[in-house]
């Protein structure tokens, strides 16, 4: 189902693209994030294209195990991903993360809670 919400037919999973327009430092994150979370065997899409009511957004993170976003604060302040996250399917849970480590020892901030 969470596959469905993205419109990720050409996109790879587990595989980390970079976005130029971001910081050096935003993507160093991403990709140790994303380093981390295939080691445990989870299924990600980086710069993951999500659509809602017919706004389009671009994921730092998409975590298809588990339906979480991963958005990460870096490049862009909190208000500047609260805005950008409205364009995001309601079904996923949005978290915010600074380091990479915050995924992985509850120091993120969750955004918005998904819906079933």
């Amino acid at each position: 189902r969470i596959s469905s919400l993205c419109n990720s037919f050409h996109t790879k999973h587990n595989v980390v693209y970079f976005n130029t327009h971001n910081s050096v430092q935003h993507e160093i994150v991403k990709a140790r994030l994303c380093f981390e979370l295939q080691k445990t065997g989870v299924h990600y899409i980086t710069e993951a294209p999500l659509k809602e009511n017919h706004k389009e957004g671009k994921a730092d993170i998409l975590i298809l195990d588990t339906a979480e976003v991963i958005e990460i604060l870096v490049s862009e302040k909190l208000n500047q991903v609260e805005h950008k996250t409205e364009k995001y399917p309601e079904e996923l849970t949005i978290l915010a993360v600074t380091e990479w480590e915050d995924y992985f020892n509850g120091s993120y901030k969750t955004i918005r809670s998904g819906k079933s």
